[in-house]
């Protein structure tokens, strides 16, 4: 059964998602993602201390969504992939400032930084 489920299920060169975000790849730098996996594939460096963010480092109080937000702050990625869903008011702020809403599939939204939509050569 599990190996009939990983034959069916869809792969990722067929993803759309994935290929909105390559088709800005040549533009960016760093890419945030709650699921790392997609930039693995799109081959786009993701901030190394965001780059492995367990369950246990929540609970630990070593990661919070506080942190994530500081660090994205800083690093500015040009990409975010991010689960749908409703963010407090400085995230809120954050995203309506920096980044426009390209793509949703599933419970995933992809923002794209306004930099690149302003002027694709930006790197």
């Amino acid at each position: 059964a599990n190996v009939r489920s990983i034959l069916s299920s869809q792969r990722m060169a067929d993803n759309t998602l994935l290929r909105r975000i390559t088709e800005s790849r040549d533009q960016t730098h760093w890419m945030y993602s709650e699921q790392v996996i997609y930039a693995f594939h799109a081959r786009i460096p993701v901030p190394p201390e965001l780059a492995v963010i367990t369950l246990k480092r929540f609970w630990s109080g070593q990661m919070s969504m506080g942190r994530i937000l500081e660090l994205l702050k800083h690093y500015r990625p040009e990409q975010l992939l991010l689960h749908k869903r409703r963010f407090g008011p400085e995230w809120e702020s954050f995203l309506n400032e920096n980044y426009v809403l390209t793509s949703e599939e599933n419970q995933l939204v992809l923002y794209v930084a306004k930099k690149l939509r302003e002027n694709p050569q930006v790197k």
